[in-house]
């Protein structure tokens, strides 16, 4: 998930595609986390992530939540989070080889790798030099 206001990102790993309650939890803490109470959750049209998002709408409690789909084979309308996976998982395999190098080989079901992927986009989000819109001063 990425913020465009802020830049800011979240990332894990999901036990499937869709529906799932772990997937919706997330999602719903990413967006309490931000503090709006009004927003656009946009993705691109695949069903599974259609569905999840009319369940998280469904979920959230006091949140307005207005769904939208980029439009088919428009990549430029997804751009900013195309740009925000690759950099995460960038930092999520820089972070993965010096865990392997320090703590040997993890399989791909290690429980580490879900924190490895929360932990790339943590770090990105914290710790990366972004140039920002000016928000209006109320």
């Amino acid at each position: 998930m990425k913020d465009n206001r802020t830049k800011m990102t979240w990332a894990t790993t999901i036990p499937s595609k869709g529906v799932d309650i772990f997937t919706a939890n997330f999602m719903l803490a990413c967006l309490n986390e931000t503090g709006y109470r009004k927003l656009i959750l946009k993705s691109d049209n695949e069903p599974a992530i259609i569905a999840l998002k009319n369940e998280v709408k469904a979920q959230a409690k006091g949140i307005e939540i207005i769904l939208q789909e980029a439009p088919t084979g428009d990549h430029s309308a997804n751009g900013s989070v195309e740009v925000a996976v690759r950099d995460e998982k960038r930092q999520a395999r820089a972070l993965s080889s010096e865990l392997e190098e320090n703590l040997g080989k993890m399989d791909g079901k290690h429980p580490m790798l879900t924190w490895l992927s929360r932990h790339a986009a943590f770090c990105l989000g914290r710790f990366s030099i972004k140039t920002m819109a000016r928000l209006p001063i109320k």
